[in-house]
């Protein structure tokens, strides 16, 4: 049977007299038995000075300050505070050790008492998740040849969970439950039990009980303790790339007012009751083929309560506070800017209207990052309702069009599906139908390695059918899977070394922007040509610009001209060095213009 120490608080008066009656009198506050042969002894004091006094560690003298057992230096104070000031400090013993305190005149010796409390619950060493429920039990035990007398079992309530019930009528207060037992024989044992609830994950639930009363003028206590991990969780961790793209090929879409591709990492946290507890999304800008200005957003479709914090930084990696925000509140969906703002997050080279499409940039531009942290109420979303579709970033037009991510009908970015009655009565163009698609994450930008490269490399479509769903969301949420239309990726039409083979230049005949009431497109000179030719054009308005080469068969084989000019007269240097001989042509199209060239190449 486990003995405990019983701390007797008595105070043994000195045969000496003094010249006056100050003093410092040790208090033993308490006794507490820690289980496995540890016992702590709480000090404090009261002092009768009226005002604080210092008093070194000394083992004689009138002002000593010394333990009677060695060492004489337990960790006890030097200065003392006027009054009664309880539970300074604390020294660990074992049992049948007495030791004595001595301060100035007086003094204080514990003695030995066995009173035991076991806290143990059902949950094992895991918690469960957030709603499950635990019962813990606290036993006592009175071992002595002697009463105990205004005893009470105290429970402290572990941090993250909620009071649910209690047996033996104790009392629930703050997190705190009491049963008070009074007086208790020798031999006296009993038990009692409380329910919690998990509310919260932490990184540890730590409950801890006592049974405390007094016994020949001494207090004392009996401490039992019962600690467990968080349920053991699980994260995913997946990457790819949102892109949002025209539907080429099929219908006139030559304008770009949706292209803007993203990189983007989500890692989502389950608990051991397979409920969602965290998300957090990584953002990179990666490349914007639109001369307009899009939004960027990301709505992740969640239930209950949640908070999320959003990080935004620059392409130099600094954190740009004015776009993000810390532990926002959220009830219901998550819907959040990301990048309000696609032409700052990714600012084309000087004289460019794209960043990172362009076969005449040079280099690679980084853009701006962002990370998403949402952390939920950990009982309101499941891994059976956290799906695919719960993450749907897209994108809000200049015309206030919501561009949203297709659904992944099948393996992960082959099949989509395809919707003409997003804005009724409308054409098959890249207004109204441009749609997102998930591609690889680990694709190549041409000078970070050839594999797969992004650059020029946006979907052309080899067919699509309809598939009769009335919105974008209806894309998503409800795909007809019977329904769908494949694409392929064309990969880099020219090699990419850095230096342009072919560039928009202004024409240096003139000294000012030329502006003329009329579009112009002007036959390659020469013609025939090898390999090289010169391509001018004039628009007399500032306005959007489309030039592509086709071979005899219809086939796109070059895009020189793909962006927002001004009014003016141009030139355009092109290189045919990695096509073969024959005819091909070369259209213009804007708004409000269209015409075709035909050229020879001959080598």
């Amino acid at each position: 049977m486990k003995k405990i120490f019983l701390l007797l608080s008595f105070v043994l008066l000195s045969s000496y007299s003094y010249a006056d009656d100050n003093y410092v009198q040790p208090v033993i506050n308490y006794v507490t038995n820690y289980g496995n042969g540890t016992y702590g002894i709480t000090y404090g004091y009261n002092s009768n000075y009226n005002t604080t006094k210092n008093f070194p560690i000394a083992s004689n003298g009138q002002n000593k300050n010394a333990f009677n057992q060695a060492p004489i230096d337990r960790g006890q104070p030097t200065s003392f505070l006027p009054g009664t000031v309880n539970e300074v400090f604390t020294v660990f013993t074992s049992y049948g050790q007495n030791i004595t305190w001595n301060l100035t005149n007086k003094s204080v010796t514990n003695q030995t008492k066995n009173i035991t409390c076991q806290v143990t619950n059902n949950a094992g060493s895991n918690m469960p998740g957030i709603g499950g429920q635990v019962t813990y039990t606290l036993q006592y035990n009175i071992s002595e040849g002697q009463s105990l007398f205004s005893s009470q079992l105290i429970d402290t309530l572990p941090a993250g969970v909620t009071y649910v019930s209690c047996t033996g009528g104790g009392v629930h207060s703050n997190g705190v439950v009491k049963w008070t037992l009074g007086t208790l024989g020798q031999g006296a044992a009993g038990n009692v039990t409380v329910t919690v609830q998990v509310a919260s994950v932490q990184p540890n639930y730590r409950n801890v009980g006592y049974i405390v009363g007094t016994m020949s003028g001494a207090t004392y206590r009996g401490r039992g303790a019962k600690e467990n991990v968080p349920s053991a969780t699980v994260t995913t961790d997946s990457s790819y790339i949102a892109a949002f793209e025209d539907l080429k090929h099929s219908g006139w879409n030559d304008w770009d007012v949706n292209d803007f591709v993203v990189g983007m990492r989500e890692r989502v946290t389950f608990d051991g009751s397979n409920r969602v507890t965290k998300l957090v999304f990584d953002y990179e800008a990666l490349a914007r083929g639109s001369a307009f200005v899009n939004k960027f957003y990301h709505l992740v479709k969640l239930s209950g309560n949640s908070t999320a914090t959003l990080v935004v930084k620059d392409s130099n990696g600094v954190v740009l506070p004015s776009l993000g925000f810390t532990n926002q509140p959220f009830s219901g969906n998550v819907n959040v800017t990301i990048f309000p703002n696609t032409y700052n997050a990714l600012p084309p080279q000087a004289g460019l209207a794209f960043t990172n499409v362009e076969i005449v940039q040079h280099g690679v531009v980084k853009g701006y990052t962002a990370t998403l942290t949402i952390t939920t109420d950990g009982t309101s979303n499941t891994a059976a309702n956290y799906l695919r579709n719960s993450s749907q970033p897209y994108l809000i037009n200049e015309l206030n069009k919501q561009i949203n991510i297709a659904s992944l009908a099948g393996t992960l970015g082959n099949t989509q599906n395809v919707d003409n009655n997003v804005d009724p009565n409308t054409l098959l163009t890249g207004y109204f139908l441009d749609l997102g698609y998930r591609l690889p994450y680990d694709w190549k930008w041409p000078l970070e390695g050839p594999t797969n490269p992004i650059w020029k490399s946006f979907p052309q479509f080899t067919s699509y059918i309809l598939s009769g769903r009335s919105t974008n969301t209806a894309w998503y949420n409800t795909p007809d899977l019977n329904k769908v239309w494949t694409r392929r990726v064309v990969t880099d039409n020219f090699p990419f070394t850095g230096e342009a083979p072919a560039k928009i230049v202004k024409n240096t005949k003139s000294d000012k922007e030329v502006s003329s009431n009329k579009y112009e497109l002007s036959q390659n000179y020469p013609n025939p040509f090898n390999p090289t030719t010169m391509i001018s054009f004039n628009v007399p308005n500032n306005e959007f610009v489309s030039i592509k080469v086709f071979d005899m068969s219809g086939k796109e084989v070059a895009v020189l001209v793909n962006s927002e000019l001004k009014a003016g007269t141009y030139d355009f240097n092109f290189n045919a060095g990695n096509l073969s001989s024959g005819i091909y042509f070369y259209r213009v199209n804007t708004p409000s213009f269209s015409d075709t060239k035909r050229m020879i190449l001959v080598k």
